[in-house]
């Protein structure tokens, strides 16, 4: 039996009544998914959640958190971006800001985001259309989906520059750069590396990365 579908306008009041933990789900293909274990959420929940005031969210869902590996990367390329590129009028979200992917209709909540603040452009819904670079990393429950369906679904954003995917497991990234009407692959192993971010006049080491992570 199909699982009941749930509009765009459910999803965002779903987020907003989970409070500090909207930003654990995503939109996929009319379902409330959690965004690090990729399980659809029950729909009896998500159903008692829309018709319901909810006080405590966490009384009544098991929060799946990443690992504080995933935490530590996600915040070091964050700050590593940040760092480099606030002066100028960049901003650097870190799981906390939804884009809409205008291809399906999905929305995801990228583990890094880069934005130019100015040239935002939200839709009704306060959903990001145009982002510049977007990094995700690694874990067992989302490798799949972030080498397969995300690439697809990031490489449909006409702003997008860069998507680079982190591996949490050893110092090694992704980088899958826009070329005119093409991507590029480059593939960076071992904590000497330096990933170059072109299009941004950038560099930083994997190191830097990695940082007091410990394989």
């Amino acid at each position: 039996m199909q699982n009941p579908t749930f509009t765009l306008s459910d999803y965002v009041q779903f987020c907003e009544k989970a409070g500090e933990y909207g930003n654990f789900f995503e939109f996929v293909d009319q379902q409330i998914v959690d965004r690090h274990s990729s399980q659809i959420v029950d729909t009896e929940f998500v159903n008692f959640v829309l018709n319901n005031s909810v006080h405590d969210f966490t009384d009544l869902y098991e929060i799946f958190m990443a690992t504080s590996t995933h935490s530590i990367i996600s915040t070091s390329f964050q700050m590593s971006l940040w760092e480099l590129l606030n002066a100028l009028g960049f901003m650097v979200y870190c799981e906390n800001r939804r884009i809409y992917i205008k291809m399906n209709g999905k929305v995801r909540i990228p583990d890094v985001l880069l934005t130019q603040f100015d040239l935002e452009i939200r839709n009704e819904k306060d959903l990001l259309e145009n982002p510049f670079l977007i990094g995700e990393v690694l874990s067992p429950s989302t490798e799949n989906v972030d080498f397969t369906e995300k690439l697809i679904e990031y490489q449909s954003i006409t702003s997008l520059k860069e998507y680079i995917i982190i591996s949490q497991n050893e110092a090694k990234i992704w980088q899958h750069s826009r070329q005119e009407n093409s991507w590029i692959e480059t593939v960076y192993e071992g904590i000497d590396e330096i990933l170059s971010i072109d299009f941004l006049n950038i560099a930083i080491p994997l190191a830097k990365i990695y940082k007091n992570v410990k394989f």
